[in-house]
């Protein structure tokens, strides 16, 4: 890999080399569950992949069963289904496995994009639906993009084997995750435009766009732009975030701004992220006066008046990141935990804050 000014280059070959060390995610469950899989395209000799507490209380075994059916030798070297994960080199087979879709959709997409690369062809079944489904489409898309071919039918996927995958230019996107965060400062205070938006592949964040609509804020969106604008208090409403998990912060924060009560339901998954978001957001909403209801799947927020209080991010980036948007809601501020956890995702979070008028204190 070559890495310049504005872009990187990528040299793909497979199989792989087997590492010298063992990997290192840090806090990223995404790359822990797509190189596991990517790891049996790896030379003989083991690939061993861990990564800090909370990545180590990240459930691994519906993707370990499906890549043991799969032909893989894998499993959790405490046998308890979390990392840290041990993997065989030049074991994937291939054949017929199915998975559970309504834990994470990033089981379904390292398999997806492996599978190509497998010795035999596959067929890979998905059991109890699938959650955070429009990251599954965006796999999909990024496979086509590179002729990647595979075929769906219903709850199921073909995926021919010894594929050849063409090196291609590819322009990524602006990321809707982190521009869910100023639209909704915007919303709450100001009046915000990101601009440099990409609307023409799959992100499950956009569906930020149709919430803020719904709520009844400031909204207005170009070709490449979307600007947000406080409109006076928020509507209330009920939103199914199954798709959309990582929108459960930003949604909740929003709630505290509303005229009336907004229950989010459908997101029992958030509960295996780099914190039970729902717990976290109920325990720590509590301390500011919030009136909260906690659900299996959700949370119902009640307008109430807020204190300022010290709150506890939970090691969890984009609770840090929601929080701090409480700041713009109340004249004494508020004090977080964590400020180092926005590295994970949005380096520059802090900055853009500060940038758009937001008073910042950093210890």
């Amino acid at each position: 890999m070559k890495t310049y000014e504005n872009h990187i280059e990528i040299e793909g070959r497979v199989p792989y080399s087997t590492p010298s060390n063992i990997i290192d995610v840090k806090n990223s469950g995404t790359t822990i569950r797509f190189f596991t899989a990517l790891s049996s395209l790896a030379e003989k000799g083991y690939t061993v992949l861990t990564g800090d507490d909370s990545i180590r209380q990240r459930p691994m075994q519906p993707l370990l069963d499906a890549l043991n059916q799969f032909g893989v030798k894998c499993f959790s070297t405490r046998l308890n289904g979390y990392p840290p994960i041990i993997v065989a080199g030049d074991s994937l087979i291939g054949g017929e496995a199915s998975i559970l879709g309504n834990v994470s959709s990033q089981y379904i997409s390292s398999l997806l994009i492996s599978l190509t690369k497998a010795k035999r062809d596959s067929r890979l079944k998905i059991l109890r639906g699938k959650v955070s489904e429009p990251y599954i489409e965006a796999t999909k898309v990024m496979l086509s993009k590179f002729n990647g071919i595979y075929y769906e039918k219903e709850n199921e996927y073909y995926i021919p084997s010894k594929q050849e995958l063409i090196a291609k230019e590819f322009h990524v996107p602006s990321d809707f995750s982190s521009a869910s965060f100023m639209l909704a400062a915007g919303a709450l205070a100001g009046d915000v435009k990101v601009i440099g938006l990409d609307f023409n592949l799959p992100q499950a964040d956009m569906k930020i766009l149709e919430i803020l609509k719904d709520l009844g804020a400031g909204l207005e969106i170009g070709e490449s732009w979307v600007r947000s604008y406080y409109n006076g208090k928020l509507k209330g409403g009920t939103f199914d975030l199954k798709d959309s998990p990582d929108l459960l912060p930003i949604v909740s924060i929003l709630a505290l701004n509303c005229e009336d009560k907004i229950t989010i339901k459908g997101v029992k998954h958030a509960r295996y992220k780099e914190s039970d978001r729902i717990s976290s957001l109920s325990s720590e909403l509590k301390k500011l006066g919030a009136d909260v209801i906690e659900y299996e799947d959700g949370l119902s927020i009640i307008p109430s008046k807020l204190k300022s209080c010290k709150l506890d991010a939970k090691k969890d980036h984009r609770l840090f990141m929601a929080f701090s948007l409480i700041g713009l809601l109340i004249d004494e501020g508020i004090e977080i935990e964590g400020k180092e956890l926005i590295k994970v995702s949005y380096p520059n979070f802090i900055q853009d804050m500060i940038n758009l008028g937001a008073k910042v204190e950093l210890d």
